[in-house]
């Protein structure tokens, strides 16, 4: 079995999110570099870096995410993102119910 090393990631805030289906953000520290990004829920979960008006939105079957991260249907799925340097903000949504999602937060 071959396994992947996640890469370094030295928290320096921890954030839950309150996720549904409806677009929920939050803002990035101003040094974040890389996101360990946890879904609790068993739903789909899209993930979209941005700016403070930055929204969420699941994309259409066999659409293309436009930049974004979809994490699956998986509780406990994980993601490790590197922030893009102008990104303030990111931004949460489910593809059905409500669920939480927590945000690692690291300089690294």
């Amino acid at each position: 079995m071959i396994t992947e090393k996640p890469p370094a990631h030295t928290p320096s805030r921890l954030t839950r999110v309150a996720c549904s289906t409806v677009s929920a953000r939050i803002a990035l520290q101003a040094n974040t570099r890389r996101l360990e990004i946890t879904n609790i829920a068993a739903q789909q979960m899209m993930i979209q870096f941005g700016n403070s008006a930055v929204v969420a939105a699941i994309p259409a079957a066999g659409a293309s995410v436009n930049g974004g991260y979809l994490l699956p249907a998986i509780a406990g799925a994980k993601a490790f993102l590197d922030a893009p340097t102008d990104a303030t903000h990111v931004a949460f949504i489910l593809g059905a119910s409500t669920g939480d999602a927590f945000v690692s937060e690291s300089a690294d």
